[in-house]
């Protein structure tokens, strides 16, 4: 059972970024070059300040937000949007591309370096200037400039909000499509109550080594491994939940990060964040494969509701690929889908 960390969206995509290794191997600084495409009157550049209309994406993403998690999570984006994106923007390790219309600009792309992966996180374009096929051009720059740094895989997985028309471009630069939903549940709902004492342990730092263990073996043979980078080896899992604990994903709390033990070892594990005001999210759900089977996925997600509901959280979210087996179960636990939120993935050969 599996769920995936890279949708919770921009905000703590954002927030990640700025934690970055700036020792990477590779830097866009080293691939960037000035960009001479022009598309009717709009021009493609690259971008290091907030653009003057940063207010219309923040407007058109917020209501997005709002339908997805809510009100509340649109008032924080709109407080937090332009603060979060100086920071993009003042890391070498972001290549922002976007099609400007005088000083305007019509649309956006954020793209991530992360080691030899490079992530696009965030892709927007204003409603007025949809039809244009703005996103097709931003998304070959983004490719490009990764290809040419020498990246080992890229992986687009973005929370969108405009009608964007990526499925052909993707596919015609060798992408692989991988169909994926964002599920949420009240937390009110009964299938997710638990007992008040809980079988799960909370895992703190001088454990996580084990706990990387567990995620790394559960995703050894999966056919998602592909996409999940971020847990392609115990090493890469540690740094994973070091990232969730230290809050980079969205804010933490110690009793976020549980495990369930069999024969006094680690067997299962859950990692959660706050996604929005209110609603908590499942970054990772996994079970060592011999312990597949056993209700453990299911006893995990109830306990983690819990968890969520002591610190006065009223929803559950999480993402998972349409075709995963998991969903099943999170269906049989109240979980209904919110948003497809499709996901590709390029591997150098």
């Amino acid at each position: 059972m599996f769920t995936c960390l890279r949708i919770v969206h921009l905000v703590h995509t954002v927030h990640y970024v700025h934690w970055l290794d700036y020792q990477s191997r590779l830097r866009f600084s080293t691939t960037i070059t000035n960009l001479d495409y022009d598309c009717g009157m709009l021009h493609l550049r690259r971008i290091k300040e907030v653009p003057p209309n940063y207010g219309e994406f923040v407007d058109e993403v917020a209501a997005g937000l709002a339908g997805l998690y809510g009100p509340p999570a649109a008032e924080e984006y709109r407080c937090e949007a332009v603060r979060l994106l100086q920071t993009a923007l003042g890391n070498p390790l972001v290549d922002a591309v976007a099609f400007r219309d005088g000083s305007r600009v019509a649309a956006l792309l954020l793209a991530v370096l992360r080691d030899s992966i490079g992530q696009i996180s965030f892709l927007h374009v204003l409603r007025r200037y949809l039809g244009r096929s703005l996103e097709a051009r931003l998304i070959e720059e983004a490719v490009a400039t990764f290809q040419a740094g020498g990246v080992e895989a890229i992986v687009s997985e973005c929370v969108t909000f405009s009608s964007l028309n990526v499925d052909d471009t993707y596919q015609r630069l060798g992408f692989e499509k991988i169909e994926r939903l964002l599920m949420s549940a009240p937390l009110n709902e009964p299938s997710l109550q638990s007992p008040s004492e809980l079988e799960s342990v909370v895992y703190t730092q001088r454990a996580w080594p084990a706990l990387a263990d567990v995620i790394a073996e559960a995703y050894r043979e999966h056919p998602d491994r592909r996409l999940h980078f971020e847990v392609r080896n115990p090493e890469a899992a540690l740094q994973l939940v070091r990232n969730c604990a230290a809050g980079i994903y969205g804010a933490a709390e110690p009793e976020f990060v549980r495990a369930v033990h069999r024969d006094g070892r680690p067997v299962a594990a859950i990692l959660g964040c706050r996604a929005a005001p209110g609603v908590g999210f499942v970054l990772q759900l996994a079970v060592r494969p011999e312990f597949r089977r056993q209700g453990i996925g299911s006893l995990l997600l109830r306990e983690s509701a819990e968890v969520f509901r002591r610190r006065g959280y009223d929803r559950i979210a999480l993402g998972v690929t349409r075709n995963n087996p998991a969903r099943r179960l999170y269906e049989s636990l109240g979980f209904d889908p919110k948003k497809t939120v499709d996901a590709y993935v390029w591997w150098r050969p």
